[in-house]
């Protein structure tokens, strides 16, 4: 969410490779497709009676009511009828619904399997680690990249089987020994 400079909170659309965890406290919802994402919030702004121009579905000119008003679908925030603030809050509270976790960890995890770990980070998965000098090359290799696939494998394996096979990585544990 970005709000423009007339107060507007407006969705964004982003491609996975541009997600970083920062950005994780406004994550509203994960699409294998731009199509997809556009549907999902056309329904939400259907559902909850919000302004498709506002919300960045459809173009209007300045002053002019979006196509939704002109059919009753939406209450009239594009012409001021509604206050952009009340707009702002029914839009997150609606996107709130589908706000993506936040990672839950300080740092990075290692996730016990068999003989070996698997280490992620920021939802993103970082490799495999059958010792200690594996586990610090892995945490510091810098390399992160989100992926709809595993965000949804490693988010079930915390709440499932491996929850109780997580090992959370901190400095002092991955601290070299000579």
């Amino acid at each position: 969410m970005q709000k423009d400079a007339t107060g507007i909170e407006k969705p964004t659309l982003m491609r996975y490779a541009k997600i970083l965890p920062e950005h994780q406290d406004s994550i509203y919802g994960l699409f294998n497709t731009r199509t997809e994402a556009q549907g999902y919030l056309a329904a939400v702004a259907k559902k909850y009676r919000l302004c498709n121009a506002l919300v960045g579905l459809e173009k209007v000119e300045p002053g002019k009511s979006c196509f939704g008003y002109q059919v009753k679908k939406c209450e009239g925030a594009c012409i001021g009828l509604v206050p952009l603030e009340t707009h702002n809050l029914q839009l997150l509270s609606a996107l709130s619904l589908y706000k993506v976790q936040r990672w839950p960890y300080p740092g990075a995890i290692a996730i016990r399997d068999g003989e070996s770990m698997i280490v992620v980070d920021q939802w993103c998965y970082l490799g495999s680690a059958v010792d200690h000098e594996e586990l610090f090359e892995l945490v510091n290799s810098g390399s992160r990249n989100f992926d709809l696939d595993i965000f949804k494998i490693i988010k079930k394996a915390l709440r499932g089987s491996h929850k109780d096979q997580v090992v959370q990585l901190s400095a002092k544990t991955l601290r070299m020994t000579d």
